[in-house]
Protein backbone atom coordinates (compact mmCIF):
# COMPACT_ATOMS: atom_id res chain seq x y z
CA UNK A 1 0.00 0.00 0.00
CA UNK A 2 1.71 2.87 -1.35
CA UNK A 3 0.08 6.44 -0.14
CA UNK A 4 1.75 9.08 -1.77
CA UNK A 5 5.55 9.93 -2.58
CA UNK A 6 8.00 12.87 -1.69
CA UNK A 7 7.79 15.10 1.38
CA UNK A 8 4.23 15.08 1.46
CA UNK A 9 4.01 11.34 1.50
CA UNK A 10 6.14 11.42 4.44
CA UNK A 11 3.82 13.62 6.39
CA UNK A 12 0.99 11.40 5.51
CA UNK A 13 2.77 8.25 6.85
CA UNK A 14 3.42 10.08 10.20
CA UNK A 15 -0.43 10.77 10.74
CA UNK A 16 -0.86 7.36 10.90
CA UNK A 17 1.96 7.14 13.52
CA UNK A 18 0.09 9.78 15.58
CA UNK A 19 -2.89 7.30 15.35
CA UNK A 20 -1.33 4.19 16.47
CA UNK A 21 0.38 6.63 19.75
CA UNK A 22 -2.99 7.98 20.46
CA UNK A 23 -4.67 4.22 20.00
CA UNK A 24 -2.07 2.76 22.56
CA UNK A 25 -3.09 5.77 24.92
CA UNK A 26 -6.41 4.09 24.56
CA UNK A 27 -6.01 0.76 25.28
CA UNK A 28 -3.98 1.85 28.90
CA UNK A 29 -6.61 3.67 29.61
CA UNK A 30 -9.16 1.10 29.38
CA UNK A 31 -7.49 -1.69 30.61
CA UNK A 32 -6.10 0.62 33.92
CA UNK A 33 -9.56 1.39 34.54
CA UNK A 34 -10.83 -2.09 34.20
CA UNK A 35 -12.27 -1.84 30.60
CA UNK A 36 -9.95 -4.29 28.73
CA UNK A 37 -13.13 -5.22 26.70
CA UNK A 38 -13.74 -1.79 25.15
CA UNK A 39 -9.99 -2.22 24.27
CA UNK A 40 -10.37 -4.13 21.37
CA UNK A 41 -11.08 -1.12 19.10
CA UNK A 42 -8.54 1.07 20.12
CA UNK A 43 -6.08 -2.03 19.86
CA UNK A 44 -6.97 -2.70 16.09
CA UNK A 45 -6.74 1.13 15.32
CA UNK A 46 -3.30 0.84 16.81
CA UNK A 47 -1.93 -1.86 15.06
CA UNK A 48 -3.32 -1.12 11.89
CA UNK A 49 -1.93 2.57 12.00
CA UNK A 50 1.11 0.96 12.89
CA UNK A 51 1.49 -0.90 9.78
CA UNK A 52 0.39 1.49 7.40
CA UNK A 53 2.96 3.56 8.93
CA UNK A 54 5.99 0.97 8.80
CA UNK A 55 4.69 0.60 5.29
CA UNK A 56 6.20 4.19 4.39
CA UNK A 57 9.56 3.53 6.59
CA UNK A 58 11.92 1.97 3.66
CA UNK A 59 13.55 0.21 6.71
CA UNK A 60 10.70 -1.14 8.47
CA UNK A 61 8.33 -1.93 5.66
CA UNK A 62 9.04 -5.90 6.03
CA UNK A 63 7.11 -6.05 9.26
CA UNK A 64 3.97 -4.40 7.60
CA UNK A 65 2.46 -8.06 6.88
CA UNK A 66 3.33 -8.92 10.28
CA UNK A 67 1.67 -6.40 11.99
CA UNK A 68 -1.46 -7.07 9.92
CA UNK A 69 -1.52 -10.58 10.90
CA UNK A 70 -1.21 -8.82 14.76
CA UNK A 71 -4.01 -6.48 13.63
CA UNK A 72 -6.39 -9.44 12.26
CA UNK A 73 -5.26 -11.51 15.21
CA UNK A 74 -6.96 -8.66 17.95
CA UNK A 75 -9.86 -8.30 15.65
CA UNK A 76 -10.72 -12.28 16.31
CA UNK A 77 -9.79 -12.18 20.52
CA UNK A 78 -11.98 -9.03 20.58
CA UNK A 79 -15.01 -9.83 18.33
CA UNK A 80 -15.18 -13.59 17.85
CA UNK A 81 -18.33 -13.47 16.50
CA UNK A 82 -17.89 -11.46 13.23
CA UNK A 83 -15.77 -14.82 12.28
CA UNK A 84 -18.20 -17.43 13.20
CA UNK A 85 -21.29 -16.41 11.32
CA UNK A 86 -22.92 -13.41 9.57
CA UNK A 87 -26.40 -13.73 8.91
CA UNK A 88 -27.22 -17.47 9.90
CA UNK A 89 -24.14 -18.32 7.05
CA UNK A 90 -21.45 -19.98 9.09
CA UNK A 91 -18.53 -18.20 7.68
CA UNK A 92 -15.80 -21.63 8.86
CA UNK A 93 -17.70 -23.15 5.32
CA UNK A 94 -15.58 -20.26 3.39
CA UNK A 95 -12.26 -21.57 4.72
CA UNK A 96 -11.88 -24.97 1.86
CA UNK A 97 -12.67 -22.56 -1.57
CA UNK A 98 -10.07 -19.91 0.10
CA UNK A 99 -7.21 -22.24 0.58
CA UNK A 100 -8.09 -23.23 -2.85
CA UNK A 101 -8.24 -19.52 -4.68
CA UNK A 102 -4.98 -19.05 -2.32
CA UNK A 103 -3.15 -21.75 -3.54
CA UNK A 104 -4.21 -21.52 -7.31
CA UNK A 105 -3.09 -17.98 -7.19
CA UNK A 106 0.39 -18.75 -5.81
CA UNK A 107 0.29 -21.79 -8.46
CA UNK A 108 -0.21 -18.84 -11.40
CA UNK A 109 3.13 -17.62 -10.23
CA UNK A 110 5.12 -21.07 -11.05
CA UNK A 111 5.91 -23.21 -13.95
CA UNK A 112 7.03 -26.92 -14.56
CA UNK A 113 10.57 -26.25 -15.35
CA UNK A 114 10.78 -24.87 -11.86
CA UNK A 115 9.69 -27.70 -10.13
CA UNK A 116 11.62 -29.62 -12.52
CA UNK A 117 15.03 -27.73 -11.37
CA UNK A 118 13.96 -29.03 -7.39
CA UNK A 119 13.27 -32.63 -8.47
CA UNK A 120 17.35 -31.97 -9.96
CA UNK A 121 18.58 -30.36 -7.18
CA UNK A 122 16.70 -32.25 -3.82
CA UNK A 123 19.19 -31.47 -1.34
CA UNK A 124 17.04 -28.16 -0.19
CA UNK A 125 14.08 -30.40 -0.02
CA UNK A 126 16.14 -33.07 2.46
CA UNK A 127 17.33 -30.73 4.83
CA UNK A 128 14.12 -28.63 4.70
CA UNK A 129 12.19 -32.17 5.40
CA UNK A 130 14.88 -32.73 8.35
CA UNK A 131 15.07 -29.39 10.16
CA UNK A 132 11.09 -29.59 9.74
CA UNK A 133 10.85 -32.91 11.91
CA UNK A 134 13.67 -32.62 14.17
CA UNK A 135 14.37 -28.58 15.09
CA UNK A 136 10.89 -27.92 15.31
CA UNK A 137 9.39 -30.66 17.52
CA UNK A 138 12.41 -29.96 19.61
CA UNK A 139 11.74 -25.99 20.09
CA UNK A 140 7.62 -27.48 21.03
CA UNK A 141 9.24 -29.62 23.36
CA UNK A 142 11.95 -26.97 24.84
CA UNK A 143 9.19 -24.09 25.01
CA UNK A 144 6.91 -26.94 27.23
CA UNK A 145 9.47 -27.59 29.54
CA UNK A 146 11.17 -24.49 30.20
CA UNK A 147 7.85 -22.35 30.54
CA UNK A 148 6.55 -25.60 32.78
CA UNK A 149 3.18 -25.93 30.78
CA UNK A 150 0.84 -28.52 32.02
CA UNK A 151 0.67 -31.39 30.78
CA UNK A 152 -1.79 -31.26 28.21
CA UNK A 153 -0.89 -27.40 26.93
CA UNK A 154 2.94 -29.39 26.88
CA UNK A 155 1.91 -31.91 24.47
CA UNK A 156 -0.58 -29.44 22.21
CA UNK A 157 3.21 -27.50 21.88
CA UNK A 158 4.81 -30.31 20.74
CA UNK A 159 2.52 -31.18 18.63
CA UNK A 160 2.11 -28.18 16.77
CA UNK A 161 5.84 -28.60 16.33
CA UNK A 162 5.71 -31.77 14.91
CA UNK A 163 3.03 -31.31 12.23
CA UNK A 164 4.33 -30.25 8.58
CA UNK A 165 4.14 -26.25 7.54
CA UNK A 166 0.96 -25.94 5.64
CA UNK A 167 -0.52 -22.99 3.45
CA UNK A 168 0.39 -20.09 6.29
CA UNK A 169 4.05 -20.45 5.41
CA UNK A 170 3.79 -20.75 1.33
CA UNK A 171 2.00 -17.67 2.28
CA UNK A 172 4.53 -15.91 3.15
CA UNK A 173 7.45 -17.41 1.06
CA UNK A 174 5.51 -15.75 -1.73
CA UNK A 175 5.53 -12.32 0.06
CA UNK A 176 8.42 -12.16 1.01
CA UNK A 177 9.55 -13.44 -2.30
CA UNK A 178 11.30 -16.72 -1.96
CA UNK A 179 11.53 -19.89 -3.38
CA UNK A 180 8.07 -19.99 -3.79
CA UNK A 181 8.43 -23.81 -5.37
CA UNK A 182 10.91 -25.34 -2.63
CA UNK A 183 8.36 -24.08 0.16
CA UNK A 184 5.36 -25.99 -2.33
CA UNK A 185 7.31 -28.75 -2.40
CA UNK A 186 8.73 -28.97 1.48
CA UNK A 187 4.91 -28.58 2.55
CA UNK A 188 4.01 -31.47 0.04
CA UNK A 189 6.77 -34.02 1.08
CA UNK A 190 6.17 -32.90 4.78
CA UNK A 191 2.59 -33.66 4.55
CA UNK A 192 3.26 -37.28 2.84
CA UNK A 193 5.44 -37.78 5.81
CA UNK A 194 3.20 -36.63 8.16
CA UNK A 195 0.94 -39.74 9.23
CA UNK A 196 4.40 -41.08 10.08
CA UNK A 197 6.69 -38.61 11.62
CA UNK A 198 4.45 -36.70 13.51
CA UNK A 199 3.03 -39.58 15.68
CA UNK A 200 6.97 -40.50 15.96
CA UNK A 201 7.66 -37.09 17.50
CA UNK A 202 4.79 -36.73 19.58
CA UNK A 203 5.69 -40.37 20.94
CA UNK A 204 9.39 -39.52 21.36
CA UNK A 205 8.83 -36.37 23.16
CA UNK A 206 5.33 -36.00 24.20
CA UNK A 207 5.44 -39.31 25.64
CA UNK A 208 7.17 -37.96 28.25
CA UNK A 209 4.74 -35.73 29.46
CA UNK A 210 1.41 -37.31 28.64
CA UNK A 211 0.33 -40.96 27.92
CA UNK A 212 0.62 -41.61 24.09
CA UNK A 213 -0.98 -44.97 23.29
Amino acid sequence: MSIASGSSGKAVYKVFLFLAIASLVGVVAMVSTDRTADAGIFAMAMFASLAIYVRGNNFLKGFAYTIWIFTAVTAAMFYPGLFNTWGGFKLTRLIVPLMQIIMFGMGTNMSIDEFVGVIKMPKGVFVGVLCQFTIMPLVGFTLAKVFAFPPEIAAGVVLIGSAPCGLASNVMNYIAGTNLVLAVTLTAVATILAPIMTPLAMKLLAGTMVEIV
